[in-house]
């Protein structure tokens, strides 16, 4: 918890500041990246999502062999059962959370490309697979290398990072508090998360944090780790967060420059999501449960050099994607408008032989990867 001013800078308020437009812009670009935190399952009739934790473990908590802290955390006592206290824990956050999952779904729908999950729920992750929306999920794993592979994060196919680990991954979880000094320990060497995620991270111009806990002291490091601390006048940040104080709001405007909403999470995100069905770019999970790509016919088509049945056929599909889809739309005209190009040099004999073989082939491999970024998007069911 960062010390009390006595006079902190009042945090202004989104009303008065924020550019949609702007905002727009840097998610049509990939460059905003969401950070979503236990906030969101906060509820005036329940109380904060750590106390409710706190309590359900509470009841267990002779027969565990644990103490429990109010944050949620807790420590294992001499013959303590580590098995079922990690149950008890899954048991938890499997319980449903009807209100959250509405946000998150929201969420899901506008078009982020990278979104960190500051909770090792998967209830992100499930905001999307839960509507048929593509999407690929890591998470922080303390003191175990980053999987290989890893390609950076698209608005068609987006990434969920539990930066906390993952519930149903016991060793990854902060559980207790020898686990999170562990877990700063890795992350501190860097080790555990990808280089092209990061770079991703720090390229980022526009940050979107929802429920994070500013208040502990713990969400400070992260910021660092971020860098949204040294370097925090090169991106824009706004927050919507629920009780939080006046002072706490006004710490992170003066070291973060973030600009905080007033209503609170609820209206903010219903009212980002309503924007940006306005602006035609809110993905639709109707379109995305229609879409019936095939993709052997696809690729077979490619291979006969049928180019011009082969544009019918992808158009005629993605069209019920809508705006949703214009990335794609707009990549399939592109190699359309490139095939013509080649034909027409081919008419009018400017091209010879060997240099029409190469331009054709270099067509052919574009085209093909192209449906394999569409299957990763949109893999058959």
């Amino acid at each position: 918890m960062p010390p009390e001013s006595k006079e902190p800078a009042k945090a202004p308020f989104i009303e008065a500041n924020i550019n949609w437009d702007i905002l727009f812009e840097f998610l049509e670009k990939e460059k905003c990246i969401l950070c979503v935190g236990p906030g969101i399952f906060d509820s005036q009739k329940d109380g904060k999502l750590e106390t409710r934790l706190a309590s359900f473990l509470k009841k267990e908590e002779e027969a565990l062999g644990i103490r429990v802290y109010e944050d949620g955390w807790f420590h294992y006592l001499p013959g303590a059962n580590e098995i079922d206290a990690w149950q008890q824990v899954k048991e938890f956050y499997s319980q449903p959370q009807p209100e959250a999952a509405k946000i998150l779904q929201k969420l899901a729908r506008i078009p982020f490309h990278h979104v960190l999950n500051f909770s090792p729920g998967q209830q992100m992750k499930e905001a999307y697979t839960s509507q048929n929306l593509p999407v690929d999920y890591q998470f922080y794993y303390k003191k175990e290398p980053y999987p290989e592979g890893i390609q950076k994060p698209t608005k068609a196919r987006p990434l969920v990072f539990n930066m906390m680990g993952d519930v149903d991954e016991r060793n990854s979880l902060v559980l207790t508090y020898d686990d999170f000094y562990a877990y700063l320990e890795s992350v501190f060497e860097a080790k555990s998360m990808s280089p092209v995620l990061k770079a991703n991270i720090f390229a980022a111009d526009y940050f979107i944090f929802i429920g994070l806990p500013f208040e502990k002291w713990y969400m400070h490091l992260f910021m660092r780790i971020l860098r949204q601390h040294a370097e925090k006048r090169k991106s824009k940040k706004n927050a919507a967060s629920s009780q939080l104080s006046d002072v706490v709001e006004s710490y992170c405007y003066e070291q973060y420059t973030i600009t905080f909403v007033q209503e609170g999470i609820t209206k903010f995100v219903d009212e980002f999501y309503k924007k940006c069905e306005e602006k035609g770019m809110a993905k639709s999970i109707e379109a995305a449960a229609k879409l019936q790509l095939p993709f052997d016919t696809l690729r077979d088509l490619i291979s006969e050099n049928e180019f011009e049945k082969l544009f019918t056929v992808l158009l005629e599909q993605l069209k019920v994607l809508g705006a949703a889809g214009m990335d794609f739309i707009n990549m399939a005209l592109n190699l359309e408008g490139q095939h013509n190009a080649l034909k027409q040099k081919k008419t009018l004999g400017l091209l010879r032989d060997e240099e029409e073989e190469v331009q054709t082939n270099n067509l052919r491999s574009n085209m093909l990867e192209m449906i394999s970024e569409l299957e990763k998007a949109f893999p058959p069911a």
